[in-house]
């Protein structure tokens, strides 16, 4: 059905453009992300982002890991999309940030400004199982 929606507006010569969060158990692997993707570019919608909610209270079960999200976004190798990590103050784009990892703290060092925030626990940090994940596909096998 959304795919309906989305070829009327494109009929309409309407720019679509999509953002999402990467949740844990969700869509926290490079498979699932890359199906996404590749449909959201088939019905001609640009992703802009794929975010990393801020760390509010009861969030845990859906965190993941900054290490994990970089190690996600390199697999994916595409250059063209942003991974964004919410911060205090404002938005860090991974690319002009450097991370240093601080027990459950992370610190951004950019433009000579210091920025800390709350990382996700390591122990609590359980990759999502791909095949629970791709469900509708069938799983996958590899």
């Amino acid at each position: 059905m959304a795919g309906q929606k989305v070829e009327k507006l494109r009929k309409r010569r309407i720019r679509l453009y999509n953002q999402f969060p990467l949740l844990r158990n969700t869509n926290d692997h490079h498979l699932v992300l890359y199906q996404l993707l590749e449909m959201l570019d088939e019905m001609g919608v640009r992703n802009l982002s794929i975010f990393i909610p801020d760390p509010i209270n009861f969030s845990a079960a859906f965190r993941v890991r900054l290490n994990r999200v970089w190690r996600i976004a390199d697999h994916l190798n595409v250059t063209s999309r942003r991974a964004l990590y919410s911060a205090p103050k404002s938005e860090k784009q991974r690319e002009k940030t450097t991370l240093q990892r601080m027990t459950a703290i992370s610190k951004f060092a950019r433009d000579g400004s210091l920025l800390f925030s709350p990382d996700s626990p390591e122990h609590l940090d359980i990759p999502g199982k791909i095949d629970f994940m791709l469900w509708k596909e069938g799983g996958h096998n590899g």
